[in-house]
Order: structure tokens, then sequence, then C-alpha cells
């Protein structure tokens, strides 16, 4: 991971705005819960992504979808061998209501239909690839704040389904603060 220059919490939260063709208040109501999780010293860096990062990024943590498709570790790779598994054979998943409303098995199968799409368009060159971490460290580890679907959909890409494919190197951000262990989101191993 490259770091490039600190920058403001707005940059940040406008990016993330763009991402989700929404306006900035609109994520910072939509989002409140993540990001008001976050410590309020947290300082904040534009960083170019390698597929050699990639791997290492966690998903978030504390997110119970998340959680049960990576069998609990937040590790990408766990995640695409479920995803894959379950497309291939889907099993039994308890009969559990999410705090979403939704069942587990709706959940998964929302996650694996949207992985789907995105496997599929994931070579577009117009497809916005920010990803917004946190970490306590400059050296990690990072977990994925926003961009989960994302990450594990460029895994599939260029991990599984086209391994040579050259990566598309991507800047993103990261939110540093050494209090950010305590932030339920974030996976600190």
């Amino acid at each position: 991971m490259k770091y490039h220059q600190g920058v403001d919490y707005k940059e940040v939260i406008s990016e993330w705005a763009k991402k989700e063709k929404a306006s900035p208040n609109e994520i910072l109501r939509r989002r409140a819960p993540l990001l008001g999780a976050l410590p309020k010293d947290t300082s904040w860096f534009k960083v170019s992504i390698t597929k050699e990062d990639l791997g290492s990024l966690k998903v978030i943590n504390s997110d119970i979808g998340w959680e049960i498709v990576s069998d609990y570790s937040g590790d990408i790779d766990h995640i695409v061998q479920n995803l894959s598994k379950f497309l291939k054979n889907p099993p039994p998943l308890p009969n559990r209501v999410l705090p979403s409303g939704i069942t587990l098995e709706q959940y998964v199968s929302g996650l694996i239909e949207s992985l789907h799409k995105f496997r599929i368009n994931a070579g577009n060159k117009g497809l916005n690839l920010t990803l917004i971490l946190i970490s306590s460290t400059k050296k990690g580890p990072f977990t994925i704040l926003e961009g989960n679907h994302t990450a594990v959909g460029l895994y599939f890409r260029y991990f599984i389904d086209h391994p040579k494919l050259s990566y598309p190197t991507h800047d993103s951000y990261v939110g540093i603060s050494s209090s950010m262990n305590k932030c339920l989101w974030y996976r600190s191993s």
C-alpha cells in the first residue's frame, strides 16, 4: 500500500458519496452507525491499493452476514471459498432473522447475486473501486469499512477468475487512529 497524502474527512465522505451515487449528507445520515463508531482522532490518508494489498484486507467486523461467510475470520479468501461452495451446493442456513429484517439465507443469496454482477463487470474501466479502510497503524492490519463487496468481487476477478490479468491499482482511503482497536467494526488481527 502506497501512502500519498493526508486528506480531509470531507474528501473521504465526498468520495464515498460518489461511489454510492448519493450526497455527502445522505452518506453521513445513512452510514451514521459506521461513522459514529470511529475514534474522534482518526487521521485520513489517500493510498493506492495493489493486488498484494487486496489479499490482506479484512472485511468489516461485527456484521453478522460477513462474519458467517468468512467463518468469523474476516478473511477475503475464506469468503471466496465459502461463496464458491455455496454456489455449487447451497448449505442449509439457520432460519435466523438479521437486524435488517431479512433472513440469513436471503442475505447470503443477495450477497452472492451482487458479487456475481460485480464479477461480470469488474473489468469495466469506469467502475469505482474506491475502498474506505480503517487501521490502528499505517502498517495495518486493515479493515474494509466501505467496499466489502468491491474487494471480494476484485478478489474473485483477479485471484480466481483471471489471475493473470493485470490488477488495476486504485486509490482508496485509510483512517488511522491508535484507538481504532476499540471500534466495533475494526479487526485487530
